[in-house]
């Protein structure tokens, strides 16, 4: 399966929730600040119920629902963090179709 990654936004927060996810997991930090960029980019991966990580409290990395504030705030972006999203490029497809 191709994966795509793409900016984070509450209308792609929504059409997750359409399509049966129900959480996101953060991966961290995927491009550290540098001379040229001065924010931080997270990596987001959304997951469906069930899926094992959800439920995995042993890890530095972050789950929340997707309903949570802190999704909303993600969504929303910071001047100095951005978030993106990695999801299957079919799905992605589907959700520019709708747009």
């Amino acid at each position: 399966m191709e994966t795509i990654r793409v900016p984070f936004s509450r209308e792609l927060r929504s059409f997750l929730t359409e399509i049966g996810y129900s959480h996101i997991y953060s991966f961290g930090i995927v491009i550290e600040p540098n001379e040229i960029e001065d924010s931080e980019t997270y990596l987001l991966i959304p997951l469906r119920p069930g899926d094992p990580r959800i439920l995995y409290e042993e890890t530095d990395k972050i789950v929340e629902e997707l309903s949570s504030n802190d999704v909303f705030d993600m969504a929303d972006g910071d001047e100095f963090i951005s978030f993106v999203l990695e999801l299957p490029e079919d799905e992605f497809a589907i959700f520019n179709q709708n747009k």
